[in-house]
């Protein structure tokens, strides 16, 4: 058979010579779920600008969630303050002075509806929590499942934003991604 002859033009390879040594299998991400404390204690300051948020919860309270009136000209005298306090800290430093707090931002800290969502997103996940325990759910589908059966158990109607919010606090990544194969036999 002419055709098997190696000839001055080829050479001929080993099978090894073009198999893997290594095999990595990339799998799609397993979403865990769980509600923890921890899960849930950042659902307090959800509405973004989380630092400022901890920083006024410290000084204000729960108060902030509940009874925002009593306490949003105080809110609004703190924030005034927090501006000229980054001015002046600037200003030790050399650096150029800061106007405060952006206007946008002023806003929506001085904003009781923001608080208030916040509150609630923190009271529905610890109701969640009550109702589903801390066990942890290797199956997102199922804890999604579980999570809408226990809102409507509760008669409890959240908004789709909210919601996605409660489930994302919840998520974390199985690290297990990658399923890497022994070497193979030359």
């Amino acid at each position: 058979m002419p055709f098997l002859d190696p000839a001055a033009e080829s050479k001929i390879f080993p099978n090894a010579a073009f198999g893997y040594w290594k095999v990595t299998v990339e799998r799609p991400f397993r979403l865990h779920s769980q509600l923890t404390p921890k899960a849930i204690a950042t659902l307090r300051f959800a509405s973004s600008n989380e630092d400022i948020r901890s920083a006024l919860h410290e000084e204000f309270g729960d108060e902030l969630f509940t009874g925002f009136a009593k306490v949003s000209a105080a809110l609004e005298k703190r924030l005034a303050e927090w501006g000229n306090d980054e001015d002046e800290a600037d200003d030790e430093e050399g650096g150029s002075a800061k106007k405060g707090l952006p206007e946008k931002r002023r806003k929506k800290l001085l904003d009781p509806k923001s608080w208030e969502r916040d509150g609630r997103l923190v009271e529905v996940a610890t109701k969640l929590r009550a109702a589903l325990g801390d066990a942890l759910f290797e199956d997102h589908n199922l804890f999604r499942d579980r999570v809408h059966e226990a809102l409507r158990q509760a008669g409890v109607k959240l908004a789709a934003a909210d919601l996605k919010q409660n489930k994302a606090k919840a998520l974390t990544r199985s690290p297990d991604r990658r399923a890497t194969s022994p070497p193979a036999e030359p």
